[in-house]
């Protein structure tokens, strides 16, 4: 069992913690939860296994259990041109490696494509880098990612660290300029 994060959580009698692979499977029995929920895996689920996930998801959920995904969508608002320029290499980078930068904005087919019922969709919008400290949070979110697909951004650019560093700096100036936002969608599906 793995350790929480968060001091106590693991004493509470009806909480574990387990770490899998959810692209192996879910290492629990049919029918075990009544709810389930996943959040943010858009640069770890292949586009090829998002509804074997789904599939997987839907396993372990209980009759009339609720299933809850939410991911971002990848079309930001709003941006400004280095903001674009960034994006389309993310997005060449995300296409090498399979990943489905769409598949926000159809979480919505492929869970009623799985069987599972529609039982709501609420879509939120995120300043980035203004309007607060939702906004600063979030723009350090996307830096620290930044920093994490810089060894695949590299190459995508054919630039060097230095200006790739460079690139993100500008991104984080021109963001609250230009009012950049972006939407997290989240879709609840009942197993019937």
């Amino acid at each position: 069992m793995a350790k929480s994060l968060y001091n106590g959580v693991e004493t509470l009698p009806n909480i574990s913690f387990d770490e899998a692979n959810i692209l192996d499977g879910i290492p629990y029995p049919d029918n075990y939860f009544d709810a389930v929920f996943q959040r943010f895996l858009i640069f770890g689920i292949p586009k090829n296994k998002w509804d074997f996930v789904i599939k997987e998801l839907k396993r372990v959920t209980k009759p009339n259990g609720y299933i809850e995904m939410v991911e971002f969508d990848m079309d930001f608002q709003q941006t400004g041109p280095i903001w674009d320029i960034y994006f389309s290499g993310l997005n060449q980078a995300m296409n090498c490696r399979g990943l489905d930068i769409e598949i926000a904005k159809h979480l919505i087919e492929r869970i009623e494509s799985s069987g599972l019922e529609i039982d709501s969709e609420t879509i939120r919008s995120i300043p980035v880098g203004w309007g607060g400290r939702v906004g600063d949070l979030y723009l350090k979110n996307i830096e620290m990612g930044a920093s994490s697909m810089k060894p695949y951004l590299l190459k995508t650019f054919d630039i060097v660290s230095s200006d790739y560093e460079n690139l993100i700096e500008n991104i984080q100036l021109e963001c609250p300029e230009f009012q950049t936002y972006n939407n997290v969608i989240s879709v609840v599906g009942r197993k019937v």
